[in-house]
């Protein structure tokens, strides 16, 4: 609901943190009664997750292929190539720490950028069963693991946030391990599958799920990219294990999260989680983001659509059907080799031949965005450090010279070589650029830029240079 009315739920984007709750929640559940049982094997789990998540992400990731081809110009279905690789790999997440923020407003025109999550989901699935196999093997409490984890990750994520980059820390696996946590400890505590009744228990599983609405309608601690602090999304991912610990039995379970119309969008939901994003990423891209009510309406019908049909011709017949273990090597393959394409893709910057040849010389644009914006020299990535900076990049004006600074973020970073190109030599062309960084003295939305911010004031105070900062 979110992504296609973000101004009916403000804070829908939080839905990504409960969700992380609950899939720690139900993840560490299974694991533990098979550890108990003692039938619990590695090998067992890795295939259920691969008959779980890969049937209906190789339809997504090949839908979003075929779509792009018809409607993606060349260095953006570059970029859909490269992250269809990211997706197929789990490493999204990752791509999109280099590549964005969540919150910019290019993000709807990238169709996979929700996979980011289901990186993260699967990265946690590499290592929490190992920790659960040896804390079964030695004999050591779990609860003390998973608030130690806990501990770590929400105090990296704040001081990650706060002093590094929000950007990181949004999308990388160890900030955001503290949300699944949450889930494993209700497992952990000896709450999960009890069932309670009563007043007090129905009292506080209202409470937290009065708690949740009121997050996602009123979010209150909105930071001005949009995104909201670690100690505000406390809030509602406690709420969210507290009512898992709560709810069984009681009236608020019963009344709205036992419903058919719920438990039906609960089978539906991984399907309709992949479908949903891409379809409103390709609208926005055929209408210049600009699509109606109605258009958005329609996409998320078609989505729930597409989930139903998604769930039960794909999804259904492969992990319940007969001999379901036939299919873990035709998926792991399948995943490679659209991986594999998506490779071939971004190297061949997005097969520029599929457009007419009347049209190509306008739309191709054959460009070194690494030497035009003089990368890693005088224009950094967010997480560099500002004594990267070359020295060409701020040399002090020469007695009569005259000279142009460029300061600012990464439009600016593109102003270069026009610059350049036009006034050179007559004019010399300086640069000190950050991707995000925006040219606000100490109040930069990333608090590493504020560092990169103060070099190009020093540069230009000892030009004596009268300073005009913008950005594009």
């Amino acid at each position: 609901m979110f992504h296609a009315f973000p101004n009916l739920l403000p804070g829908g984007f939080l839905g990504v943190d409960i969700f992380f709750v609950i899939s720690g929640y139900l993840i560490t559940g299974l694991i533990q009664d098979a550890i108990a049982a003692g039938i619990f094997r590695v090998t067992a789990f890795y295939a259920r997750r691969i008959r779980r998540i890969v049937p209906a992400l190789l339809l997504v990731l090949t839908a979003s292929f075929v779509a792009g081809w018809f409607m993606l110009l060349p260095l953006e279905y570059r970029l859909l190539g490269a992250n269809i690789t990211g997706g197929a790999l789990f490493f999204a997440n990752v791509q999109f720490v280099l590549q964005s923020v969540y919150f910019d407003r290019f993000a709807q025109t990238k169709p996979l950028l929700h996979l980011w999550s289901l990186s993260v989901e699967e990265q946690f699935y590499l290592v929490w069963p190992f920790v659960m196999m040896w804390a079964a093997a030695v004999r050591a409490r779990m609860v003390p693991i998973i608030l130690g984890i806990a501990v770590a990750s929400f105090a990296a994520d704040v001081v990650i946030v706060d002093f590094y980059s929000p950007n990181a820390a949004f999308y990388l696996p160890f900030t955001r391990f503290w949300e699944l946590m949450l889930g494993a400890a209700v497992c952990a505590l000896g709450t999960r599958a009890t069932r309670r009744t009563g007043r007090t228990a129905s009292t506080l599983a209202a409470g937290c799920l009065v708690i949740i609405v009121a997050s996602v309608a009123v979010p209150i601690a909105l930071q001005p990219d949009g995104s909201s602090p670690p100690w505000w999304n406390l809030l509602p991912t406690l709420a969210t294990a507290g009512l898992m610990a709560t709810a069984a039995g009681t009236w608020p379970a019963r009344a709205l999260l036992g419903v058919k119309p719920m438990v039906w969008l609960g089978k539906i939901s991984y399907p309709l989680y992949l479908w949903h994003w891409p379809l409103l990423s390709f609208l926005a891209i055929g209408t210049f983001g600009e699509s109606s009510v109605a258009a958005r309406i329609a996409a998320v019908a078609a989505a729930l659509a597409l989930a139903q049909v998604t769930y039960v011709f794909v999804e259904r017949p492969i992990r319940f059907g007969a001999h379901p273990e036939r299919w873990v090597p035709r998926l792991a393959a399948a995943l490679l080799a659209v991986a594999a394409v998506g490779s071939i893709d971004n190297r061949a910057v997005g097969f520029p031949a599929r457009i007419p040849q009347p049209l190509r010389r306008y739309v191709v644009v054959n460009e070194d965005y690494k030497a035009e914006t003089r990368a890693l020299t005088c224009s950094l990535p967010e997480l560099v450090p500002a004594s990267a900076y070359a020295a060409e990049c701020y040399r002090p004006r020469r007695s009569g010279e005259r000279s142009i600074f460029v300061w600012g973020d990464s439009f600016a970073a593109r102003l270069y070589t026009g610059l350049a190109t036009t006034y050179e030599p007559a004019v010399n062309v300086r640069q000190m650029t950050r991707d995000q960084g925006v040219p606000l003295l100490g109040r930069s939305l990333f608090p590493t830029c504020n560092d990169s911010n103060a070099r190009p004031t020093s540069a230009i105070s000892r030009s004596r240079l009268r300073s005009t900062s913008c950005r594009s």
